[in-house]
């Protein structure tokens, strides 16, 4: 995050300059993590976190999926194809266990605002928070993403 803040000429008032460039619902998703980390004490869920924040505050820096705002209309329509085919699966998923998201945010460490995201087709998952939710829900990674490998 360093080299990709430098990048940004991060000097002084470079991170409230970047903060102030997002979106009112980027900057309340980065709050919300904020939050979230801070009530953290699980180390995976920290860096799971840090990798979402980073997502939103760099994305160009990362490449592929994140940079959804300069994506062609293609692109950014695959992109929520497959958010949306994660959340449907999460969703549908935890539903056949008459769990709510309070319970599957206890058995995977995640908080429930990102189990919340993630279902609402609002967060990209990464290959560890797959794992986790395949965990949790008794499933294979794959049901959950069809890219994953079991």
């Amino acid at each position: 995050m360093i080299t990709a803040m430098k990048t940004r000429n991060a000097g002084s008032g470079g991170l409230r300059e970047l903060f102030d460039s997002l979106s009112p619902e980027k900057k309340r998703t980065i709050i919300e993590l904020t939050q979230d980390y801070l009530r953290s004490v699980d180390r995976d869920e920290q860096d799971e976190i840090s990798k979402t924040m980073y997502e939103i505050l760099f994305p160009a820096s990362i490449g592929g999926l994140a940079s959804f705002e300069t994506a062609s209309s293609d692109a950014r329509k695959k992109l929520e194809q497959y958010r949306a085919s994660i959340a449907k699966a999460v969703r549908k998923r935890r539903g056949e266990l008459g769990m709510s998201q309070v319970e599957l945010s206890e058995k995977t460490g995640l908080p429930q605002s990102h189990i919340s995201r993630i279902e609402n087709g609002v967060h990209t998952t990464t290959h560890l928070t797959i794992q986790k939710l395949a965990s949790a829900l008794k499933t294979k990674p794959s049901r959950l993403d069809p890219g994953s490998e079991d």
